[in-house]
């Protein structure tokens, strides 16, 4: 950093370990060309904020909605001053249609969810409608020599279940260990970085795989049928909820979770396979 004394002069100061937190400008995943886009998970979002929404009530006053629509969800989350944040997360062909201006769009598919048009019936627009690419990314490394990557400037996923808020906070309060481990001794501090940045893409990955099927008929039925055999559902809210470091109470009811659902997505995708009349009766 070159700074500028009250007299005019110029002094340099040199960090001795280098800590990015420049969020989703991702300062040197950019200038260091390891930046990557997440092509399993190509959605884009439009947004606004808006006054007059119709907020939710009693134990669920201040809590974050999810909507779901066929190509992908809404969101609406409170903000100060009776502000809510509402904002549509498709798929590729939700935009890819797409002929009228940003706000005509984002109008229409607003009014097209029965549950959000009711909630915005009396809704009040108060800044800019505002879109986003492909948005999630990770860097293909998180430090070096002298460096470290915290929050989004590491990486970002689909804010669908807001993980990526506890994401940010333990990756900070990870870096600033990785920062005084690696003052006191480069090789421990790259040690620490090293098994730092393998639990944080481990985390983001169990977080990744809701993600990819969020849109999917089964994983939906799943999230509006809940079951808690196995512990399931304790499991999934448990992960949903934060628990992003590796638990052994956890392994069994999310792998039994996971098959659930893959055995759910089998039969759904012999059914009409089985119903074909060019199949053999012993098969249908």
């Amino acid at each position: 950093v070159t700074a500028s004394a009250a007299d005019g002069a110029a002094r340099v100061l040199l960090a001795r370990f280098v800590l990015d937190a420049s969020g989703r400008d991702t300062f040197m995943a950019n200038r260091l060309g390891i930046k990557q886009s997440d092509k399993r998970n190509a959605t884009a979002a439009v947004f606004a904020q808006f006054r007059n929404v119709a907020a939710r009530t009693d134990d669920m006053r201040g809590a974050i909605s999810i909507h779901l629509v066929r190509d992908g969800w809404f969101w609406m989350i409170p903000l100060p001053g009776e502000a809510m944040s509402v904002g549509f997360v498709g798929n590729p062909s939700a935009f890819r249609q797409r002929r009228e201006p940003l706000a005509t769009f984002f109008a229409r598919r607003l009014e097209e969810s029965p549950s959000v048009r009711a909630r915005m019936a009396q809704a009040e627009r108060i800044g800019e409608v505002m879109g986003a690419g492909n948005y999630t990314y990770r860097a293909r490394r998180s430090w070096g020599d002298g460096w470290a990557m915290i929050g989004d400037a590491f990486g970002f996923i689909d804010p669908v279940f807001s993980s990526g808020v506890l994401l940010a906070m333990t990756a900070g309060e990870q870096g600033a260990d990785i920062a005084s481990a690696w003052l006191a001794n480069p090789r421990q501090g790259a040690a620490l970085a090293r098994r730092t940045e393998r639990r944080m893409r481990a985390a983001m990955d169990r977080i990744s795989w809701l993600i990819y099927r969020i849109n999917t008929p089964v994983l939906r039925e799943l999230f509006l049928s809940p079951s808690n055999r196995l512990g399931m559902r304790d499991g999934v809210t448990a992960l949903l909820a934060g628990h992003l470091r590796p638990d052994r109470r956890l392994i069994v009811p999310v792998l039994a979770f996971r098959c659930v659902y893959y055995i759910l997505s089998a039969l759904r995708w012999l059914r009409p396979l089985a119903a074909s009349p060019s199949r053999p009766a012993a098969w249908r």
